[in-house]
Protein backbone atom coordinates (compact mmCIF):
# COMPACT_ATOMS: atom_id res chain seq x y z
CA UNK A 1 0.00 0.00 0.00
CA UNK A 2 2.52 2.67 1.17
CA UNK A 3 4.71 1.58 -2.37
CA UNK A 4 1.33 2.26 -4.30
CA UNK A 5 1.02 5.76 -2.62
CA UNK A 6 4.39 6.53 -3.35
CA UNK A 7 4.03 6.12 -6.58
CA UNK A 8 0.52 7.71 -7.10
CA UNK A 9 2.63 10.95 -5.60
CA UNK A 10 5.49 10.48 -7.83
CA UNK A 11 3.29 10.33 -10.70
CA UNK A 12 1.11 13.62 -10.01
CA UNK A 13 4.63 15.72 -9.31
CA UNK A 14 6.16 14.49 -12.02
CA UNK A 15 3.04 15.39 -14.27
CA UNK A 16 2.43 18.78 -12.40
CA UNK A 17 6.09 19.35 -13.09
CA UNK A 18 6.06 18.61 -16.74
CA UNK A 19 2.88 20.90 -17.35
CA UNK A 20 5.20 23.90 -15.58
CA UNK A 21 7.89 22.84 -17.92
CA UNK A 22 5.67 23.23 -20.90
CA UNK A 23 4.68 26.23 -20.23
CA UNK A 24 8.13 27.73 -19.83
CA UNK A 25 9.05 25.95 -23.05
CA UNK A 26 5.94 27.83 -24.51
CA UNK A 27 7.61 30.78 -23.62
CA UNK A 28 11.28 30.52 -24.89
CA UNK A 29 10.55 32.07 -28.29
CA UNK A 30 9.27 35.59 -26.12
CA UNK A 31 12.72 35.42 -24.47
CA UNK A 32 14.93 34.95 -27.12
CA UNK A 33 12.98 38.56 -28.84
CA UNK A 34 13.86 39.99 -25.40
CA UNK A 35 16.87 39.07 -25.41
CA UNK A 36 17.69 39.82 -29.26
CA UNK A 37 15.82 42.94 -29.10
CA UNK A 38 17.65 44.71 -26.02
CA UNK A 39 21.00 43.61 -27.82
CA UNK A 40 19.90 45.51 -31.04
CA UNK A 41 19.06 48.95 -30.29
CA UNK A 42 17.28 49.41 -33.68
CA UNK A 43 14.73 47.10 -33.90
CA UNK A 44 12.39 49.02 -32.53
CA UNK A 45 11.15 46.16 -29.76
CA UNK A 46 8.58 47.66 -27.55
CA UNK A 47 10.25 45.83 -24.24
CA UNK A 48 7.27 46.51 -21.89
CA UNK A 49 4.91 44.39 -24.33
CA UNK A 50 7.69 41.53 -24.37
CA UNK A 51 8.03 41.38 -20.80
CA UNK A 52 3.28 41.04 -20.60
CA UNK A 53 4.03 37.85 -22.69
CA UNK A 54 6.43 36.72 -20.85
CA UNK A 55 4.79 36.81 -17.68
CA UNK A 56 1.45 35.86 -18.94
CA UNK A 57 1.79 33.25 -20.90
CA UNK A 58 3.27 30.54 -18.66
CA UNK A 59 0.63 31.85 -16.28
CA UNK A 60 -2.25 29.59 -16.94
CA UNK A 61 0.04 26.26 -16.76
CA UNK A 62 1.54 28.00 -13.60
CA UNK A 63 -2.00 28.23 -12.43
CA UNK A 64 -2.48 24.58 -13.09
CA UNK A 65 0.56 23.38 -11.98
CA UNK A 66 0.25 24.94 -8.15
CA UNK A 67 -3.62 23.70 -8.14
CA UNK A 68 -2.22 20.47 -8.72
CA UNK A 69 0.41 20.65 -5.89
CA UNK A 70 -2.23 21.75 -3.69
CA UNK A 71 -4.57 19.33 -4.23
CA UNK A 72 -2.23 16.38 -4.16
CA UNK A 73 -3.13 15.01 -0.40
CA UNK A 74 -6.87 15.38 -1.45
CA UNK A 75 -6.05 13.22 -5.13
CA UNK A 76 -3.91 10.99 -3.46
CA UNK A 77 -6.81 9.80 -0.89
CA UNK A 78 -9.16 9.24 -3.66
CA UNK A 79 -7.07 7.29 -6.27
CA UNK A 80 -5.81 5.31 -3.18
CA UNK A 81 -7.78 4.74 -0.46
CA UNK A 82 -6.58 3.53 3.07
CA UNK A 83 -7.53 -0.26 3.68
CA UNK A 84 -10.70 -0.54 5.45
CA UNK A 85 -9.71 -2.26 8.86
CA UNK A 86 -12.95 -3.06 10.88
CA UNK A 87 -15.32 -6.12 11.29
CA UNK A 88 -16.65 -8.12 8.59
CA UNK A 89 -19.60 -8.70 9.84
CA UNK A 90 -20.77 -5.40 11.62
CA UNK A 91 -18.24 -3.00 10.54
CA UNK A 92 -16.85 -1.78 13.55
CA UNK A 93 -13.75 -0.04 13.28
CA UNK A 94 -11.16 -2.05 15.57
CA UNK A 95 -8.26 -0.18 14.50
CA UNK A 96 -4.55 -2.58 15.72
CA UNK A 97 -6.25 -4.70 18.30
CA UNK A 98 -6.03 -8.51 17.60
CA UNK A 99 -8.57 -10.91 18.77
CA UNK A 100 -12.51 -11.13 18.40
CA UNK A 101 -14.66 -8.12 17.56
CA UNK A 102 -15.42 -5.96 20.70
CA UNK A 103 -18.94 -5.50 18.68
CA UNK A 104 -20.53 -8.42 17.75
CA UNK A 105 -17.95 -11.18 18.79
CA UNK A 106 -17.03 -11.58 15.08
CA UNK A 107 -13.31 -13.76 15.24
CA UNK A 108 -10.58 -12.45 12.84
CA UNK A 109 -9.64 -14.53 10.05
Amino acid sequence: MLKTRYWVRFGWRLVAALILFRGLWDDRDNLFILMRGMTDPGSGLIVGDTLLYLVFTPLPYVIIAGAMLLTERWAIRFLVPDPFTGCAKCGYPKGISRGPCPECGELEQ
